[in-house]
């Protein structure tokens, strides 16, 4: 039997930081600011193009910390896992943190589960507006997640990892085909 548990019941959901206007990049930030575009394929967060900010008041509860599911609360609904690579790095608007208080939910588990078909279809039914879809908050705290015991979803995340990194390498032999086959059309070309 499956171990269905609402959103709410094993992770703490809050909204990232609301800013006026765009968000610009300034070289002597001490915040970095985590978007919905900076969470890329794999589950992963691309750490490498973080704006940094400078600003006085800002609302602590937009920090995220090591662990923290980061999902994207209106577009494409994807997640990923921060792990804590910067300091002081807060979430825009366009991102829930989603921060596990449950000693049986792991952070990559929940990612993993968001981004699969299944959680996805429980998305899907809970969304709201015509054109840019969006999620509230108290519609996500709502969501069933399925929960089973630790050891499997450990499985989980290593089948995953595994498929990603097969997929990687994949890719990567794919592309260095491709520049050998235009190589050799290019000088031929050329000869």
């Amino acid at each position: 039997m499956l171990n269905l548990q609402n959103l709410r019941s094993i992770a703490e959901v809050r909204s990232g930081y609301t800013f006026r206007g765009s968000i610009n990049d300034y070289a002597e930030g001490k915040t970095h600011v985590l978007q919905a575009k900076n969470i890329i394929e794999s589950n992963k967060i691309d750490y490498q193009s973080l704006p940094r900010i400078q600003i006085e008041k800002l609302r602590a509860n937009s920090f995220v910390n090591s662990g923290d599911v980061l999902f994207s609360s209106r577009g494409s609904f994807k997640a990923g896992v921060y792990r804590g690579e910067l300091d002081n790095v807060m979430a825009s608007a366009s991102l829930y943190i989603l921060h596990v208080t449950s000693n049986q939910l792991l952070p990559e588990y929940l990612s993993i589960y968001l981004n699969s078909k299944r959680g996805q279809s429980e998305i899907q039914s809970i969304l709201t507006g015509t054109i840019i879809k969006a999620i509230l908050i108290k519609d996500l705290e709502m969501i069933r997640i399925v929960v089973p015991p630790l050891e499997r979803q450990q499985k989980i995340i290593d089948i995953y990892s595994n498929w990603k990194e097969r997929e990687d390498l994949l890719n990567r032999k794919i592309k260095f085909n491709q520049q050998i086959a235009e190589g050799a059309i290019n000088h031929i070309l050329t000869n």
